[in-house]
């Protein structure tokens, strides 16, 4: 899974259009008050050829872009529901149009 979006760098002054997205992990934690939330980092690549030469676990070699505000976010996760965990990360990465543009799924 993953998704490709026009990807705004505003620490390095420019954008990479197309840019493939992952998410390498999600984890979900219980908080104090009993609620949950997944928490997942995001791996920005150039493109699709540049993230299948980053080997099987895409990290090594590291060829992704780091962008300050875009390596980890949270969300609320609902463990009682059938939502995949993942399949939500996504979804929530998909709903962040303050940092991405042009998102589709790859």
């Amino acid at each position: 899974m993953a998704i490709t979006a026009n990807v705004a760098v505003s620490n390095q002054g420019f954008s990479m259009n197309g840019a493939y997205l992952k998410i390498p992990g999600v984890k979900v934690r219980k908080l104090g008050d009993g609620s949950y939330r997944i928490i997942y980092e995001v791996r920005i690549f150039t493109n699709q050829s540049a993230r299948n030469a980053a080997g099987s676990d895409g990290r090594q070699p590291e060829p992704s872009v780091r962008v300050k505000g875009m390596d980890q976010f949270s969300a609320t996760y609902d463990p009682t529901s059938n939502a995949n965990p993942w399949a939500q990360a996504y979804a929530n990465l998909k709903t962040k149009t303050n940092l991405l543009a042009s998102i589709s799924d790859a």
